[in-house]
């Protein structure tokens, strides 16, 4: 859930899929602006909203722009604390 390969992944653009009981990945990531990755209770249900994405062009695509957008807010609210305690 902590790994740091979600960040990795969705500065590339790519989606990461996240597995574990949906409230408590919602309040995990809450402090992250809700990233719009996939969360899903079962890795089942992750391969199904996947395939969902990749039977539909314009789902992946704006799937893929929302995370990059979120990506480069989350950087520069970032930076922008640093900045504040130095």
């Amino acid at each position: 859930m902590g790994s740091k390969r979600n960040y990795e992944a969705s500065s590339c653009g790519s989606i990461p899929i996240i597995q574990g009981n949906i409230e408590k990945l919602k309040f995990t990531f809450k402090h992250l602006n809700n990233p719009p990755w996939i969360l899903c209770d079962t890795w089942e249900d992750g391969l199904i909203e996947a395939k969902k994405l990749l039977n539909n062009p314009n789902e992946l695509l704006n799937k893929q722009k929302q995370i990059i957008e979120w990506w480069n807010n989350y950087i520069i609210c970032l930076k922008e604390k640093i900045i504040s305690i130095l």
